[in-house]
């Protein structure tokens, strides 16, 4: 059981040796990491001059060894030492100089009588005449018994420095290589000779090329050029010349070589698309410049909680983290792995667990919800996630534990770079690979569920270009990097399916008006206004309006607009204080000071006075809602684990396992339980009904070899029907080639059709009913209209939070009605009906054509557990990043 024992910052006492001019004296070295051998000299040395030159490293570091003076009995054990070893080299003039010639860094961690220590090696293979480096490695020695995959792999990396001028003038190139097909030396280092000598006996391999383990191959992994001012500031010199200033005109990178632009995108990209993209481009590849935004920049940290701790050992790396609501997190640093302790695994040593009684995992369940809380999550104390290191300290494997009973692995296969190729998860199944340029971006993804997609990316890392399912997508964006157009081709035939027109002056950054998928948005200072199509069954082509000026798109626009139009007006103090809904309806939110929703009332247009909706919401640290309280004097309370999930919402309660994955609701319906795979596809539900009776068992069936029945993807193909016999499985569904399924068994016959973003278009029932969706360039839905065989049309609108509700029969109006969504930022309150002011604190409105919900941009089958169409998540199980929790 892991508990609070680093209660503070680490003090830490690093010991250090310094070069006293004479043969060092190694006595007091820790002995878990073997000394370098004494400073390389000249050997035509004289007696005298060699006097003088161990004067002259007299002061320079020899050795430090970091140790964290904490009281443990661990205090006496270091965490890190590092080794540095001096060559001294003639200049031009015969004065000696001093130059590093290796530095030895092992990784300790605090290991007591059997150190196992993770060893990275710096050398320099040469210097130029005045001592500058222009040749170095880095290798990462192989653990000495290796325990997972991944650490028996030497690692060789070298780095060559090209000045200017001939080598007299500053830095002009940088290049990366990997060397690979060498054996680490039996029981000792390589020596700077004997990496010289393999880097120049390797024979050349472009980045797109295959380094074979058995052979010497040096592999290119990054290039980097600088180009200086000429004289007269008029431009760039020739790539090599630094001129008299040496001022630097540019940076370039090299992104994309000939041999992997042909490799991944055959001839589908040409030079024009490179232009286009913002390249440079040359016989040795495409070059990134140093005035685009290249990806990989640092950003903002996330802002901690007010109240938040965060502990660091002696090195810098955070190993403690105590929260506002009193829950701890903890890492654990060892030399080949890092062990990871969430909210829950230290959940019996936090104050967040003593302030709810301390219960014992081992009792009944308790019945107040906060005390159930802190009792589910004893049961997943000391189940920390495990990350086990490469030579180099990457993260290669990622093992969690499942409530102590079982341990599920994912691998992932690093590049040089250390960017991800592979990754196979827990079955077995390759779940991802891809193909990445030489900074790391990617060109080409491949997953069993989804399929082959190909991403050309412009200089600045926005993807310019994707292939995917038959369809290819171009964007287009400005001089100032703003989104201007999407195309969408499909064969011969090419769609504008989104165009934005930008404003200039104080608002060019954001745009005036937007035509996507459901019509046209003009932007305001304080709102907008949203008009729609006026054919709801054919997504709009607006080629009309490219080319055109901004003060005539609108005008261009008319034929393919409803002349209706939705204006939703908002009033915002850094968040929305006051919404003007379009039926006139004025939503008012009241917050605190540090900008969190207290209360919002409502005003109906033909009423003065505010009608009040939450009349009060209680949070706990963490900001969580806790109690909410509504307008017609319904309160609902709210109590979550220590991870933040829901366990208490109202009359439903949940119960999850260490993982985080849903196994038990509750609620008024009845109880759902749910099992899962190692990777959290779904393997059986069972509902109970609210009387009580025989359970509803449904088994999930996923895609295997029909031969060896083994794993082929995450796909659900099929479940069970109630009358089935074990093993076999009638609720079959049906997906199209990029992963969205098109078929599902709750929908006999029904077929559902997907646009080029991956969003749900249109739905034929087999009633002959037809169900149309739009949606905004952010994939928000916008619109839906289900028609009926009769002539009846049910149409819903949705204006932010605001949604209209009206059926029509051959154009005359049946019914209509008007709802609010009581949303704040990830905290959903529920949803009101403006018509009649009637709440529903649950909340979630599933699309009555069919019976499934919508959230964010996907459509989510409840009852899977997961969306209809791959996202982010590459059709994984519903996640934290679905509100209201897992």
């Amino acid at each position: 059981m892991r508990g609070a024992d680093v209660t503070r910052r680490a003090r830490a006492r690093t010991s250090t040796w310094l070069h006293g001019g004479l043969h060092p004296d190694r006595t007091g070295y820790h002995p878990a990491a073997a000394p370098l051998a004494p400073p390389r000299l000249p050997d035509d040395l004289t007696p005298g001059e060699r006097r003088l030159v161990i004067g002259l490293l007299d002061g320079r570091l020899l050795r430090t060894e970091v140790y964290g003076d904490d009281g443990g009995d661990r205090a006496a054990l270091p965490y890190l030492i590092t080794e540095h070893r001096y060559g001294v080299t003639r200049g031009p003039d015969g004065v000696p100089r001093v130059h590093p010639l290796e530095t030895v860094t092992t990784h300790v961690e605090r290991a007591g009588a059997d150190p196992d220590p993770r060893v990275v090696h710096d050398l320099v293979l040469a210097v130029d005449e005045h001592g500058t480096v222009v040749s170095s490695a880095r290798i990462g020695y192989p653990r000495l018994i290796p325990k997972q995959p991944g650490q028996e792999t030497l690692h060789v990396l070298l780095t060559e420095n090209r000045p200017a001028e001939d080598g007299q003038g500053p830095l002009a190139e940088t290049l990366r290589f990997e060397l690979t097909g060498l054996r680490p030396p039996p029981g000792r280092r390589f020596t700077v000779a004997e990496l010289r000598e393999a880097a120049a006996s390797a024979a050349f391999v472009p980045f797109e090329g295959t380094a074979r383990p058995d052979r010497a191959r040096l592999r290119l992994i990054g290039h980097r050029r600088i180009r200086y001012w000429n004289d007269d500031f008029t431009g760039p010199l020739p790539l090599g010349h630094a001129g008299s200033a040496a001022l630097v005109h540019g940076v370039w990178d090299l992104a994309l070589t000939p041999g992997l632009l042909t490799g991944v995108f055959g001839g589908r990209v040409d030079v024009a698309d490179l232009d286009a993209a913002g390249y440079l481009h040359d016989d040795a590849g495409c070059w990134i410049p140093s005035d685009a935004d290249a990806p990989g920049r640092p950003g903002r940290d996330a802002p901690l909680a007010s109240g938040t701790r965060v502990d660091h050992d002696p090195l810098g790396r955070v190993v403690r983290t105590e929260h506002p609501d009193g829950t701890v997190s903890e890492v654990d640093h060892h030399a080949w792995r890092r062990e990871h302790w969430d909210a829950c695994d230290t959940v019996l040593a936090s104050r967040w667990y003593a302030d709810r009684g301390a219960p014992d995992p081992l009792t009944d369940e308790p019945a107040n919800p906060e005390v159930r809380a802190a009792w589910l999550a004893a049961h997943h104390a000391d189940t920390p996630s495990t990350t086990h290191l490469d030579p180099l300290g990457r993260a290669v494997i990622e093992v969690v534990d499942a409530d102590g009973l079982d341990q599920f692995a994912t691998h992932l296969r690093l590049d040089a770079n250390g960017h991800v190729r592979d990754v196979v998860d827990a079955r077995g199944v390759t779940a991802l690979t891809r193909d990445v340029d030489l900074l790391g971006r990617e060109l080409r993804v491949v997953t069993p569920d989804t399929g082959e997609r190909l991403t050309f990316p412009d200089a600045a890392g926005r993807p310019a270009q994707t292939w995917y399912g038959g369809t290819m997508v171009r964007r287009v964006f400005d001089a100032d990097g703003r989104r201007r157009a999407t195309w969408v081709h499909r064969g011969a035939t090419a769609v504008l399916a989104e165009f934005f027109v930008h404003a200039d002056g104080d608002h060019r950054d954001r745009p005036l008006f937007v035509f996507d998928g459901a019509g046209m948005v003009r932007l305001g200072p304080h709102g907008f206004t949203r008009r729609l199509t006026a054919d709801h069954r054919a997504p709009p082509d607006w080629s009309v309006l490219d080319g055109l000026p901004a003060a005539e798109v609108e005008r261009a626009a008319e034929e393919l607009l409803d002349p209706h139009a939705y204006a939703l007006e908002t009033i915002q103090d850094g968040r929305a204080l006051r919404i003007r809904c379009p039926d006139g309806t004025l939503i008012d939110r009241r917050r605190d000071e540090s900008g969190r929703l207290l209360s919002v009332t409502r005003t109906p247009p033909e009423h003065d006075l505010p009608v009040p909706v939450l009349t009060g919401i209680t949070r706990d640290p963490a900001g969580r809602p806790v109690l909410i309280a509504y307008g017609d004097g319904t309160v609902v309370r709210r109590a979550y684990d220590p991870l933040g999930a829901l366990v208490a919402d109202g009359s439903a309660r949940y119960g999850y396992d260490a993982l985080g994955r849903l196994l038990r609701a509750e609620s008024p319906a009845g109880i759902l339980c749910r099992s899962y795979d190692p990777v959290g596809n779904p393997l059986s539900t069972v509902h109970t009904g609210p009387l009580g009776g025989a359970p509803r068992i449904v088994r999930f069936h996923h895609a295997e070899d029909p031969e060896t029945g083994d794993p082929l993807s995450n796909r659900v193909v099929a479940h069970s029907s109630p009358a089935d016999p074990e093993g076999v499985f009638s609720a079959l569904f049906e997906y199209d080639d990029r992963g969205n399924m098109t078929e599902l068994p709750h929908l006999p016959g029904a077929v559902v059709s997907w646009d080029h973003d991956g969003y749900p278009e249109r739905i034929d029932f087999a009633d002959g009913r037809v169900a149309h969706y739009a949606h905004d360039p952010d994939g928000t839905r916008v619109r839906a209209t289900v028609e009926h065989p009769d002539g009846t049309l049910d149409e819903r609108v949705h204006i932010g939070d605001w949604t209209l509700r009206r059926t029509t029969r051959d154009g005359v109006l049946v019914a209509e009605s008007r709802r609010l969504d009581l949303v704040d930022g990830d905290d959903h309150f529920g949803v009101v009906e403006l018509t009649d002011g009637a709440v529903a604190p649950e909340g979630r409105v599933a699309d009555p054509e069919t019976g499934l919900e919508y959230r964010g941009c996907r459509l989510l089958a409840p009852w899977l557990g997961r969306s209809l169409s791959p996202g982010y998540a590459h059709t994984g199980p519903v996640a934290p990043a679905w509100p209201p929790g897992r």
